[in-house]
């Protein structure tokens, strides 16, 4: 589960880079 929650957050960095 954690592990899903960091890979949203990197998809929302790259989505804003």
């Amino acid at each position: 589960m954690t592990r899903t929650c960091i890979y949203i957050e990197l998809w929302i960095m790259v989505i804003i880079l």
